[in-house]
Formats: structure tokens, C-alpha cells, sequence
């Protein structure tokens, strides 16, 4: 992961160097983001999402009628801090004739403390690209914006073996949004023997 990633960056730095209006700018971009793929975290965060998300539900009580709270930490994205977030989980179904049981989960995190983080992640980058000076054609670097509000939802919706705990199915949405910009990622996971139930 750490070698595709640096082969990623590379790219972009050569995209940028090889344009005279930003080719100044492509040192810093590498600068402020190195920290960032050089973090154990994010590299073990990229590695084990999938499975991370599949096994989610495994290994927990669940009780009908009672939903089942977890409290946990999530990496910074442009930072080196851990952000607060709170997790559900809640039994929406069983069937007994099936051997199957329907979760529902939903994550939330601290907004204020995760914009804090955004804004000094994004104001570290802002100060190494004006260290870095002008493009040729004169541009600096944009002042980040002042509201840097996220919104962060993360939900999903399980399916498992009441007989062995293992999941059928799984379907996971992340909804990102800040200011006019937002970002959908979907992921379904369903169990090979089950694929065409």
C-alpha cells in the first residue's frame, strides 16, 4: 500500500511539475503530504477497511430492543490527532426460520473537533505552499476557506448467521459533505454461497 501510494504521488507531482504555472508548487504539494502516507495509521486504515467494515457486528451482544452503543476513535485525515466518534448499533429483525438476523448501524463523529483538526491540517499545507513562492504566472496559493464544517455519515446495514455469527451481507454508505462539495462511497460485500439468494 505505501509503494502504490508513493507511485500516486508521483504522478500527481509530475502532473504539476510539468506545468510551468504550478511547477512550483509541486515540492510543497509532496512536503505537505508526505506526513500523511508516511502515517502508520493511514496505512493500516487503507489496508483493513474492507475487513474492518465486514466483521464490524461480529463479537458483540446484541439485544433486541436495546440498541447497542460504542464509543471509539477515528485518525484525523489532515492531522495527527485521533477525532471522538460514537457508534450504534440496533437489531432491526430476526428470523428465527432463516437463521437470520438484520442489524442497522450508524457512526457519527465530533464535528467541531474534526473541523478543528481540517482547518490546522489545511493551514499547515497553506503555509508550506506560500513558503514555497509564486507559480510562474505569478499565483499564489488559495486562503482556505473560513467554515470548513463537515458532515460525516457513516451507515450500514448487516445481515447475519444467527448460528455462526458470520455476515451474509453487508452493505456500508459513507456520506461526506463540506460547503457545496460532497462525496458518496458505497460498499457491498455478500457472502460468495449466498451471492445469488
Amino acid at each position: 500500500m505505501r509503494a502504490r501510494l508513493a507511485v500516486s504521488m508521483d504522478r500527481m507531482v509530475g502532473l504539476l511539475g510539468a506545468d510551468p504555472a504550478r511547477a512550483a508548487l509541486a515540492p510543497a504539494i509532496r512536503a505537505a503530504t508526505a506526513p500523511v502516507l508516511e502515517s502508520d495509521a493511514f496505512i493500516t486504515g487503507a489496508l483493513v477497511k474492507e475487513p474492518a467494515i465486514l466483521l464490524g457486528a461480529m463479537g458483540r451482544a446484541f439485544r433486541v430492543g436495546e440498541p447497542l452503543e460504542l464509543r471509539s476513535t477515528v485518525v484525523s485525515p489532515l492531522g495527527a490527532d485521533e477525532i471522538p466518534v460514537l457508534g450504534r448499533f440496533t437489531v432491526r429483525g430476526i428470523d428465527p426460520d432463516r437463521h437470520q438476523a438484520e442489524l442497522g448501524w450508524m457512526m457519527v463523529v465530533d464535528r467541531p473537533r474534526l473541523a478543528r483538526s481540517i482547518a490546522a491540517g489545511v493551514d499547515d499545507i497553506g503555509r508550506r505552499l506560500a513558503a514555497a513562492g509564486p507559480g510562474v504566472d505569478g499565483a499564489t496559493a488559495p486562503a482556505p476557506p473560513e467554515d470548513l464544517a463537515i458532515d460525516f455519515d457513516d451507515r450500514a446495514d448487516f445481515v447475519l448467521d444467527t448460528a455462526t455469527a458470520w455476515p451474509i451481507r453487508v452493505r456500508h454508505v459513507r456520506r461526506v459533505s463540506s460547503g457545496p462539495a460532497s462525496r458518496e462511497d458505497t460498499l457491498e460485500l455478500v457472502r460468495i454461497d449466498d451471492a445469488d439468494a
